[in-house]
């Protein structure tokens, strides 16, 4: 990779993880508006309405996302356009889109009854389905076509225009229910896609193009995606079905809670799966298996302890920030999401190869990986959640993500004839710092365990020579604020030996 692909990807980067950065506290202000506007019951209810419209998503339009991007990308590179892609991956969309919305007419009756919304209210459902598909559809394509930082801002307005609907409810309506969040949500859906659409030039996609040995490789790659795509809607969702099954919509609000603080946490991990995928693919066609495995043996560890190191802290201050955000209402939804954390941050390791696994076409390895993820979920949560509420679900969930983590591992290693588990252990400093916040004098030993921690972590760094002065040496090429790279200079510095 030359100097200058490199500092464009470095950009990218920096414009990916600003954004999330921002949508870290933009997510957790538009949960905690729509939590204090709603309460736990009303919260619960919009959770399962979300949940439905999810699932109709997974399977008329989720499972041919990564083939937008995977061929996407490579028809960019041989062509200079995606239109054949595009116009394959959209029939096949709306197709599935209206089979899904017809699947869920048929049950409409019990499914508004579940939701606890009305059976005249289950066309937002369906209306919400469709706007998350043009979102979906419209944000992939700007990856595949590498507008990383445009695909990173229509995101961030997205977040905005919601939160702007959230406040008006705030100040113009004494009551709010869940319909009314769901319309904020289809309107700043809709917003995203205007945003995202404007930054595509007709050439990209036009003339129309259909090209049926496209099609038959879209099918055929993303095909055992559906499975796959299952058993991670069943890790994402499953633990409220249990949860509604056992306990009151309000334990629902709440576990809810724990979830989202969680998912705007992991999604600046996210950041890097939807940067190197992209990059993954471009490596693997011009046969640069070198920075693959410097990207599996340097790179990898270096992210999971760092990410693992932040989720500590994280942990530590979690008491006081739900009670300032969420107020005490929510104040059950601390325990479940300390829990949580310990899985994002055996997540990082997953998140690391799945790039590996997508380029390399293992799609079939990484179903059968979250199908077994799903089904370890699931038996967790009805051993647990009947006997020990929303926490038992919280511990299914991060047992399922650490086991994934080192399937993905060992697949990803196998595949490159590699070896080594190093990136596993750093996830344990964030378990540590959980265990000590169990303590009923949890502030004052939680936080020395917390430094504690943290000193074991940076003996770690340096014993296990996590970091090394060629890392300075690739930093120096790299264009970036000075103070910010004399910064990440004198870290690299201090734990290299």
């Amino acid at each position: 990779m030359s100097v200058k692909e490199l500092n464009g990807t470095w950009l990218d980067f920096l414009s990916l993880s600003g954004v999330q950065l921002l949508l870290m506290p933009l997510g957790v202000l538009s949960a905690s508006l729509a939590a204090r506007l709603l309460g736990p019951e009303g919260y619960g209810v919009l959770a399962l309405a979300v949940s439905v419209a999810q699932l109709a998503f997974l399977f008329g339009i989720n499972w041919t996302s990564n083939a937008l991007v995977r061929f996407g990308r490579e028809e960019l590179l041989q062509e200079g356009s995606i239109r054949k892609t595009f116009f394959a991956r959209s029939l096949l969309l709306l197709l599935c889109w209206t089979l899904s919305v017809i699947a869920l007419t048929l049950i409409r009756g019990p499914a508004a009854r579940y939701i606890g919304i009305p059976e005249r209210d289950l066309w937002t459902i369906h209306a919400m389905i469709f706007v998350i598909a043009l979102s979906n559809h419209t944000l992939l394509i700007l990856q595949a076509l590498g507008r990383i930082r445009r695909y990173a801002l229509t995101s961030l307005f997205e977040r905005i225009f919601y939160i702007g609907l959230l406040v008006l409810y705030a100040l113009l309506r004494p009551s709010v229910n869940a319909r009314m969040v769901i319309l904020a949500i289809l309107f700043s859906k809709a917003f995203q896609v205007f945003l995202g659409a404007s930054g595509l030039k007709v050439r990209d996609i036009l003339p129309i193009s259909l090209d049926r040995s496209i099609l038959q490789r879209i099918l055929s790659y993303s095909w055992p995606l559906i499975f796959a795509f299952s058993a991670g809607y069943v890790v994402d969702w499953i633990d409220l079905y249990v949860i509604r099954s056992y306990l009151p919509f309000r334990e629902v609000g709440t576990y809810q809670i724990a979830y989202q603080g969680m998912l705007a946490f992991s999604g600046l991990l996210m950041v890097l799966s939807t940067l190197t995928f992209p990059i993954m693919t471009t490596l693997r066609v011009q046969d640069r298996q070198d920075l693959v495995q410097r990207y599996i043996t340097q790179l990898t560890p270096q992210v999971t302890f760092t990410w693992s190191l932040l989720l500590a802290l994280l942990s530590a201050l979690s008491p006081p920030l739900f009670t300032l955000l969420f107020g005490h209402d929510f104040a059950g939804a601390v325990l479940p999401f300390k829990i949580l954390l310990v899985g994002i941050a055996f997540q990082s390791v997953s998140v690391m190869y799945t790039p590996i696994l997508a380029s390399y076409d293992l799609t079939k390895q990484s179903t059968g990986i979250n199908i077994l993820m799903a089904l370890v979920n699931l038996l967790g949560d009805l051993l647990l959640v009947p006997r020990f509420g929303i926490a038992g679900a919280a511990v299914a969930t991060s047992f399922s993500y650490a086991l994934s983590s080192t399937l993905y591992l060992v697949v990803g290693n196998r595949r490159l004839s590699m070896r080594g588990s190093r990136a596993l252990l750093s996830p344990l400093l964030t378990l540590l710092v959980l265990g000590a916040n169990l303590s009923p004098d949890s502030v004052a030993f939680g936080a020395a365990t917390l430094i504690g921690t943290m000193i074991l972590a940076l003996l770690f760094a340096r014993w296990s020579r996590l970091f090394s002065r060629k890392d300075v040496e690739v930093l120096e090429q790299i264009e970036m604020p000075i103070l910010l790279k004399q910064g990440i200079r004198h870290v690299i510095l201090a734990l290299a030996r």
